[in-house]
């Protein structure tokens, strides 16, 4: 009988032996972050998945070796299982994870393996005498006195534990191959909507959309006193960019007579995602635009959220962490922060809300963030490993002012891509690690005397506090009050940032109404925050 299994042993040897070494190596990733930046998770899930089928191999073989009579629904159960893990690892290769594709390709050969051998044995005649003890006992039948019948029910219990680890087998096969697909489509679903363009990012050479547009033809030109307008160059967080975010705004600002570029962050929408070493948006903003614009050009930065501290870090004159074979030089004609705060603002707001002291505040901070990061990392441990994106971010009509409307899908399915929520972990990281004082936005001040600064303030008064939006009804009196007293501490922060970055005198766009609170300014309300954008830099450029 040995001959009819060695070759399975040796397959199952082999399954548990390279399993667990995936265990250790992806779970050792996992446990003392390393910056490889990939869903090690989605790594573990499938190394562990070959080492149990490993273990299903040597329950199998032991089973054949004794004779048990083995038919066509294991052979279905082991060829369903493999069709699972080849889903997995040629989905996940189309988002180019290789490791997750070697894992899936080594559990389809292992149950490959399986079905030979339980097609082989079913020819094997079988000892019935033997087996009648061990067939004639369900799970749960009652343990006679007599020895050999005593031996049936456990086998029947052992039967009824193989069913049970085999169901959830299958469930969790299932589970990784439709959380695999999902990445897969998130990853193709759209065509870039800019150019592909190279860049070295810390001795990486990454892909990076970059989305331009130029005005229509006949466009009147901006009342400013200039030849030749500047570029405007629209930068936000790791996880916004040209592919969804900034398509109204770009639109609407075409409009206004300015042209104007967005990029998608390493890891988001259509560009390459980075292997090792995550770095902020300023890292490699300055060799994106110098591969882009020609020798001595003339740009603006149009910031919003996370990417007003590269903005502020590049007007600072910070020149990234590389060099670009190019050698381009450009100027920077003027930057505009787009209802941008410090990273300190939040745990102020909180210490000044609670009348904390510097030492609750700081534990407060401290807290939060780790918080953020663990529900990042269960993002990418189920929802994203298993088919919960479209359930975590679904798919919704867009915001009555977001333009192009067909276009919203576009964003949200952004956000089911793993990479971008490895990204997210990293930020996090990096804010752990860091000191709020650190913030370009902080210690950056102040700029050049001679760089003009714009700043679009939100100063909201009255009851526009107290919107919620939506149709629903206003907050109440006391939350109404609260709402009030965070608008006027968070434009005196901005007010005292923006003083700060340019004594030299910075300009101011304020924003009265509820949309510059209600959701994004940017996405949910393009036209609008154009319009805002073409004011202030008619007062920047003159």
């Amino acid at each position: 009988m040995f001959g009819r299994v060695s070759s399975l042993v040796l397959a199952a040897t082999a399954a548990l032996s390279l399993g667990a070494l995936g265990i250790i190596v992806h779970g050792a990733i996992v446990a003392v972050p390393t910056p490889v930046l990939y869903n090690h998770y989605s790594s573990l899930w499938g190394a562990g998945m070959l080492w149990l089928v490993g273990v299903e191999l040597v329950l199998l073989s032991r089973a054949l070796d004794a004779g048990v009579p083995v038919g066509g629904a294991t052979s279905a159960y082991f060829a369903a299982i493999g069709a699972c893990a080849l889903i997995y690892g040629v989905a996940y290769a189309v988002d180019t994870r290789f490791d997750n594709l070697v894992w899936g390709l080594l559990k389809a050969l292992a149950c490959a393996g399986a079905i030979i051998a339980v097609r082989r044995g079913a020819r094997v005649p079988l000892d019935t005498d033997a087996l009648e003890a061990g067939t004639s006992h369900k799970c749960g039948d009652a343990v006679s006195g007599d020895a050999r019948t005593r031996s049936a029910p456990a086998r029947a219990a052992a039967r009824c534990a193989l069913g049970a680890l085999r169901l959830l087998h299958l469930l969790l096969s299932l589970l990784l191959a439709a959380g695999a697909g999902v990445c897969a489509y998130a990853a193709t679903a759209y065509p870039p909507s800019g150019v592909l363009t190279t860049v070295l990012v810390n001795g990486e050479r990454v892909a990076i959309n970059v989305r331009c547009v130029s005005p229509p033809a006949g466009t009147p030109k901006p009342d400013v006193p200039r030849t030749h307008l500047p570029r405007l160059w629209l930068t936000s967080s790791p996880a916004h960019g040209a592919t969804g975010d900034f398509f109204g705004l770009q639109h609407f600002l075409a409009g206004q007579g300015y042209a104007s570029c967005a990029h998608d962050p390493p890891g988001y929408g259509s560009s390459a995602r980075l292997r090792y070493v995550a770095v902020e948006t300023g890292a490699y903003l300055p060799q994106l635009i110098e591969a882009i614009e020609p020798d001595g050009a003339q740009i603006a930065l149009v910031a919003w959220g996370g990417g007003s501290s590269a903005a502020v870090q590049l007007g600072a004159g910070a020149r990234g962490v590389d060099g670009n074979v190019r050698g381009r030089a450009f100027r920077i004609a003027a930057v505009v922060l787009i209802n941008a705060l410090p990273s300190s603002y939040e745990w102020a707001e909180a210490q000044r809300e609670r009348g904390w002291t510097d030492a609750q505040r700081d534990a407060y901070r401290s807290a939060s963030l780790r918080s953020r990061l663990s529900l990042t990392q269960l993002i990418l441990s189920l929802a994203s490993a298993w088919p919960l994106m479209p359930v975590v971010i679904p798919l919704m009509p867009p915001p009555a002012e977001y333009w192009p409307a067909d276009r919203y899908a576009e964003l949200r399915v952004a956000a089911w891509r793993p990479q971008l929520w490895v990204n997210q972990y990293w930020g996090l990281r990096a804010m752990v690690e860091s000191r709020d004082e650190d913030d370009p936005l902080v210690s950056a001040a102040p700029l050049p005397r001679t760089l003009p600064l714009g700043h679009i303030v939100c100063d909201l008064s009255g009851d526009v506090p107290c919107q919620r939006g939506g149709g629903q009804p206003p907050l109440d009196d006391a939350a109404c009050a609260a709402a009030r007293r965070r608008a006027d501490f968070a434009r005196a922060q901005q007010e005292e940032m923006t003083r700060a970055l340019q004594p030299n005198g910075a300009r101011r766009e304020f924003a009265h109404d509820e949309r510059c609170s209600l959701g994004s300014p940017v996405v949910d309300f393009p036209e609008h925050t154009a319009a805002l954008v073409s004011g202030l830099l008619a007062k920047l450029l003159d």
